[in-house]
């Protein structure tokens, strides 16, 4: 009899192992599955965003390419706006020396003037005088 009872308990034991071992079994597949789930949601975000990381780059080079075929207008232009502004700088000198000489003429015109006013003054007053 101390056999059978040793057999009794025996029998809940390996019951209770099998039971953990399904158990762990059935974790183990579950833990399996998820993670090709997860690999595979990263591998498909991984792709996505790769896929839009090429499109920005692809956007970037574009833009790129049409400011550099533009640079030759852009630098064409930019020296006809320099020339025309060194010929208005030079206008606008010609000009400023243009007023200053007027406005000397200007101002010994009116120096000869008052000057000849003053003779004349001088010469009525002298023959009045004598």
């Amino acid at each position: 009899e101390p056999l059978a009872v040793a057999d009794a308990d025996k029998a809940p034991a390996d019951s209770s192992r099998r039971a953990a071992s399904t158990l762990a079994t059935s974790v183990h597949h579950q833990l399996a599955a998820l993670e090709r789930r997860v690999v595979r949601r990263l591998s498909q975000a991984t792709q996505h965003f790769e896929k839009q990381l090429e499109g920005a780059l692809e956007q970037i080079h574009a833009r790129f390419r049409a400011s550099e075929g533009m640079q030759p207008r852009v630098s064409r232009r930019l020296a006809e706006i320099g020339g025309q502004l060194k010929v208005l700088m030079d206008e606008l000198t010609s000009q400023a020396l243009r007023i200053d000489a007027m406005d000397t003429k200007l101002v010994d015109d009116r120096f000869d003037r008052a000057l000849d006013r003053l003779e004349t003054r001088a010469a009525i007053g002298g023959e009045l005088g004598a």
